[in-house]
């Protein structure tokens, strides 16, 4: 049922009985029609968080992480190249380790039947700040889209990519940006989706807003954008 109005701050309460799994996490409240809003990680290997900062593509992403946390059978992996979060204080590390489960498991889970990998849980794997993490990757001398084509090959990795849309731009022509990232979907936040062109968004008659707030993003599916207020997200100035 709708909410009967938007509230000054979508909390985690009120999405709760959205949160069903990794198919339907709640990331707000749509703007037009109230309804609580949620967004499908089981569809596609790879998914996006971008916005004009890092800081605030990181600040919602976590909150996204936060409910994924504790979902059952789901295991999450937050790989902070920037420092945003706790998990940023030992990053280089465990992305070698993150890595290098991924290329154990892979040979370990080539002799499994088919029903023995359908029970196997679902890892999400959030990387904040990709652009300094490719980097960091390349100075360890780990491949990373080697890592990403085993990682699918296991069927069981999803990935989160959350990044500034400027450092993204870096590598829209690398191939694991090609091979992985729809250019037409995912979620952005706060100001801006109009002043980029990157991320593909349908032309329409009306004009964008482009500056909503950082406690507001869109959703972007197939080039279509929804208005979107978004989880546990303060406009700057607004006091907790």
């Amino acid at each position: 049922m709708p909410i009967p109005i938007l509230p000054s701050l979508v909390t985690y309460e009120y999405v709760k009985p959205a949160l069903t799994g990794l198919g339907s996490v709640p990331i707000g409240i749509t703007k037009n029609n109230l309804n609580i809003r949620t967004y499908d990680y089981t569809k596609g290997f790879m998914h996006l968080i971008s916005s004009k900062s890092i800081e605030e593509a990181a600040e919602f992403a976590l909150k996204i992480g936060t409910q994924i946390q504790g979902l059952e059978n789901v295991e999450l992996t937050i790989l902070d190249a920037e420092g945003l979060s706790p998990e940023g204080s030992n990053y280089k590390q465990m992305a070698a380790d993150f890595v290098n489960n991924i290329l154990y498991n892979l040979d370990e889970t080539a002799t499994e039947n088919e029903e023995t990998a359908s029970e196997k849980s679902q890892s999400v794997c959030m990387i904040v700040g990709v652009d300094r993490f490719v980097n960091n990757m390349q100075e360890q001398g780990l491949d990373f889209i080697l890592t990403l084509k085993k990682a699918k090959s296991l069927g069981n990795y999803t990935f989160i990519i959350v990044e500034s849309v400027g450092k993204l731009k870096n590598h829209e022509h690398s191939d694991w940006y090609k091979n992985c990232i729809k250019s037409d979907e995912g979620i952005w936040v706060g100001n801006g989706i109009s002043e980029q062109f990157l991320i593909k968004i349908e032309q329409t008659t009306g004009r964008v807003p482009g500056n909503i707030g950082n406690n507001f993003g869109y959703v972007i599916n197939k080039g279509k954008i929804l208005l979107v207020k978004l989880l546990e997200m303060q406009e700057e100035g607004e006091e907790e």
